[in-house]
């Protein structure tokens, strides 16, 4: 969303046109926003992401065009998402996750990853990671959790144009710690048989098996 200032001389504008471009000298692919419009404000759509565009405009009179405005320094579009955090490792008190960064587009450079993780559902209690104020790392230590611990993890870049949509939630895990009680009893004592029964450790993440030894 894009503004600017009327002529200082205040005369009959009949249209604004504004012309935007990657190249900062406007010496190629320059576009032009359609329509006609005497706002002091206009909404240009349908450019690519994680891009730097360059501006001026023009006022249309009876009379002709003026000369164009000053160029305004380069303005970048909000990069995509990253990709889904993965886990990498994990204790049983804290989960290390990494991530890859969204796509180039126009080649403007991430500034910062906003790392954020629930560990109640995937749609609230989120809370941000807070171990640096900003951070170009692609793998973030997620600390002072619980053992067996289910953590719903997302994440979102962003640059001097603004924040992109979150990545796609991941669900991971802590490890969990160990049973909590283990009794046993002879099903076939002729063939060496016997019945465990285990007391599963504490935790929201859902066991996967257990190995007895």
């Amino acid at each position: 969303h894009l503004q600017f200032a009327a002529p200082a001389d205040n005369p009959a504008v009949l249209n604004y046109r504004l012309e935007y471009t990657e190249d900062s000298l406007f010496n190629s692919n320059v576009l032009v926003l359609p329509g006609v419009s005497t706002a002091l404000s206009r909404q240009v759509t349908g450019l690519k992401h994680n891009t730097r565009y360059y501006f001026r405009v023009a006022a249309e009179v009876l009379g002709g065009r003026s000369p164009f405005s000053a160029v305004s320094a380069g303005l970048s579009t909000a990069p995509l998402a990253p990709t889904n955090p993965q886990r990498v490792s994990s204790t049983t008190n804290s989960l290390t996750v990494q991530y890859s960064p969204p796509p180039v587009g126009g080649g403007v450079f991430v500034n910062n990853y906003v790392l954020e993780y629930s560990t109640v559902s995937a749609s609230e209690g989120y809370r941000r990671l807070m171990d640096v104020r900003v951070s170009t790392s692609l793998t973030r230590t997620i600390p002072g959790l619980g053992s067996n611990m289910q953590v719903f993890v997302r994440v979102q870049a962003s640059n001097n144009g603004g924040f992109s949509p979150y990545s796609n939630t991941s669900t991971l895990a802590t490890l969990p710690g160990p049973p909590l009680g283990l009794t046993y009893g002879v099903t076939d004592g002729t063939r060496g048989r016997l019945s465990l029964r285990i007391t599963p450790p504490s935790g929201t993440a859902p066991l996967l098996e257990y190995a007895v030894r």
